[in-house]
Protein backbone atom coordinates (compact mmCIF):
# COMPACT_ATOMS: atom_id res chain seq x y z
CA UNK A 1 0.00 0.00 0.00
CA UNK A 2 1.24 3.17 -0.59
CA UNK A 3 0.23 6.78 0.81
CA UNK A 4 -0.04 10.06 -0.54
CA UNK A 5 0.38 12.76 2.28
CA UNK A 6 -1.23 15.90 2.46
CA UNK A 7 -0.28 18.64 4.53
CA UNK A 8 -1.64 22.61 4.42
CA UNK A 9 0.91 25.06 5.38
CA UNK A 10 0.52 28.64 6.12
CA UNK A 11 5.07 28.54 6.69
CA UNK A 12 4.80 30.23 9.73
CA UNK A 13 7.17 27.36 10.93
CA UNK A 14 9.09 26.10 8.17
CA UNK A 15 12.00 24.49 10.77
CA UNK A 16 9.05 22.41 11.86
CA UNK A 17 7.97 22.00 8.48
CA UNK A 18 11.01 21.37 6.98
CA UNK A 19 11.87 18.32 9.52
CA UNK A 20 8.63 16.93 9.48
CA UNK A 21 8.74 16.61 5.46
CA UNK A 22 12.23 15.24 5.83
CA UNK A 23 11.06 12.58 8.34
CA UNK A 24 8.21 11.16 5.80
CA UNK A 25 9.84 11.69 2.90
CA UNK A 26 12.09 8.75 3.86
CA UNK A 27 8.80 6.49 4.66
CA UNK A 28 8.53 3.45 2.42
CA UNK A 29 4.43 3.86 2.20
CA UNK A 30 4.82 7.43 1.42
CA UNK A 31 4.80 7.80 -2.27
CA UNK A 32 4.12 11.57 -2.70
CA UNK A 33 3.89 14.61 -0.31
CA UNK A 34 1.41 17.46 -1.08
CA UNK A 35 2.04 20.29 0.09
CA UNK A 36 -0.10 22.65 -0.13
CA UNK A 37 0.65 26.41 0.49
CA UNK A 38 -2.12 28.51 1.90
CA UNK A 39 0.00 31.64 2.77
CA UNK A 40 0.42 32.34 -1.62
CA UNK A 41 4.06 32.68 -0.89
CA UNK A 42 5.50 29.95 -2.79
CA UNK A 43 7.80 27.57 -1.13
CA UNK A 44 11.80 28.49 -0.96
CA UNK A 45 14.03 26.06 -2.57
CA UNK A 46 15.05 23.41 0.67
CA UNK A 47 11.48 22.75 0.90
CA UNK A 48 11.25 22.14 -2.81
CA UNK A 49 14.07 20.12 -2.91
CA UNK A 50 13.04 17.54 -0.31
CA UNK A 51 12.26 14.32 -1.92
CA UNK A 52 8.59 13.28 -3.09
CA UNK A 53 7.16 16.79 -2.43
CA UNK A 54 4.74 17.83 -4.91
CA UNK A 55 3.96 21.67 -4.52
CA UNK A 56 0.39 23.48 -4.82
CA UNK A 57 0.66 27.15 -3.93
CA UNK A 58 -2.83 28.55 -3.60
CA UNK A 59 -3.78 32.40 -4.43
CA UNK A 60 -5.55 32.53 -1.00
CA UNK A 61 -5.92 30.51 2.49
CA UNK A 62 -8.62 28.02 1.47
CA UNK A 63 -8.08 26.88 5.24
CA UNK A 64 -7.44 23.62 6.51
CA UNK A 65 -10.36 21.31 5.82
CA UNK A 66 -10.79 22.52 1.90
CA UNK A 67 -7.34 22.41 1.33
CA UNK A 68 -6.90 18.73 2.84
CA UNK A 69 -10.24 17.95 -0.09
CA UNK A 70 -7.96 19.79 -2.47
CA UNK A 71 -4.79 17.58 -1.65
CA UNK A 72 -7.41 14.35 -1.69
CA UNK A 73 -8.51 15.56 -5.12
CA UNK A 74 -4.91 15.89 -6.41
CA UNK A 75 -3.47 12.25 -4.76
CA UNK A 76 -2.64 9.67 -7.25
CA UNK A 77 -2.96 6.73 -4.30
CA UNK A 78 -6.25 5.34 -2.91
CA UNK A 79 -4.89 5.94 0.63
CA UNK A 80 -4.06 9.40 2.04
CA UNK A 81 -2.70 10.58 5.17
CA UNK A 82 -4.06 14.10 6.28
CA UNK A 83 -1.27 16.16 8.18
CA UNK A 84 -0.83 19.54 10.00
CA UNK A 85 2.26 21.54 9.40
CA UNK A 86 3.28 21.96 13.30
CA UNK A 87 3.54 18.31 14.37
CA UNK A 88 6.89 16.18 14.69
CA UNK A 89 5.81 11.94 13.99
CA UNK A 90 7.95 9.43 14.89
CA UNK A 91 10.35 7.66 12.10
CA UNK A 92 8.30 5.07 10.27
CA UNK A 93 5.58 7.06 11.26
CA UNK A 94 3.19 6.09 8.08
CA UNK A 95 4.61 2.38 7.79
CA UNK A 96 3.52 1.84 11.21
CA UNK A 97 0.17 3.22 10.73
CA UNK A 98 -0.76 1.75 7.44
CA UNK A 99 0.36 -1.90 9.45
CA UNK A 100 -2.83 -0.74 11.44
CA UNK A 101 -5.25 -0.14 8.47
CA UNK A 102 -7.81 -2.98 7.68
CA UNK A 103 -10.53 -2.78 4.62
CA UNK A 104 -13.33 -1.72 6.84
CA UNK A 105 -11.15 1.35 7.99
CA UNK A 106 -12.01 4.84 6.98
CA UNK A 107 -9.68 6.84 10.07
CA UNK A 108 -7.62 6.53 12.41
CA UNK A 109 -6.56 8.75 15.07
CA UNK A 110 -2.78 9.47 16.38
CA UNK A 111 -1.50 8.19 19.86
CA UNK A 112 -0.03 10.72 21.68
CA UNK A 113 3.64 8.82 21.75
CA UNK A 114 4.02 8.76 17.92
CA UNK A 115 3.87 12.65 17.56
CA UNK A 116 7.28 14.19 18.89
CA UNK A 117 7.71 17.37 21.00
CA UNK A 118 10.05 20.10 19.58
CA UNK A 119 11.86 22.05 22.49
CA UNK A 120 12.51 25.87 21.23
Amino acid sequence: MKLSVIIPTMQKNTKILLKLLKNISQDKVVDEIILIDNAGKGFDKDILNVEKVVPVINAENRYVNPTWNQGVELAKNEYWALLNDDILVSDDFCTNVVSKIKPSMGIIGVATDSVQTLNP
